[in-house]
């Protein structure tokens, strides 16, 4: 007979033997065989799982979140810091705005202009026909019609 029909009988023969034991066990409500060792394997099998539970409830609790937690945190520092950024650039550029618009009506209150409807008045004048030449004008004009 060779090794693997040996294990494959054995394997067989042990679990109806088991199948049989948990059957008998379960109508009966109570262990047939090593109960002692049984309850006790028991016993560590389920402390061995609850510590398992704990450690990864602990490790979901204080390594992950506080994890995600950091990121986080370190994702807004990163986030203000270009709002900064950005706010000191357009202060910058408002403040050099401010100047160059402060600077230009200095420079025209220097000039004593009020703009260019002086420039517009100021020339009417200058090209403005005397009363004679408007008399003398409308006359012409009068004629014209009739």
């Amino acid at each position: 007979m060779s090794a693997v029909t040996t294990v494959f009988i054995t394997s067989v023969v042990l679990f109806t033997a088991l199948s049989f034991l948990i059957e008998t066990e379960r109508r009966r409500g109570s262990r047939v065989a090593l109960t002692k060792v049984r309850d006790w394997l028991d016993e560590m099998i389920e402390r061995f799982f609850t510590w398992l539970r704990e450690a990864w409830e602990h490790f979901i609790q204080y390594v992950v979140k506080l994890g995600l937690y950091y990121s986080l945190h370190s994702l807004l520092r990163t986030l203000l810091q270009a709002l900064v950024a950005a706010y000191d650039y357009l202060e910058k550029h408002f403040e050099t705005n401010r100047f160059r618009a402060r600077a230009l009506q200095a420079e025209k209150k220097a000039k004593g202009t009020n703009g260019h409807l002086n420039e517009v008045a100021k020339h009417k004048a200058e090209v403005a026909l005397s009363p004679e030449e408007e008399d003398r004008l409308r006359e012409e004009k009068l004629e014209e019609r009739d």
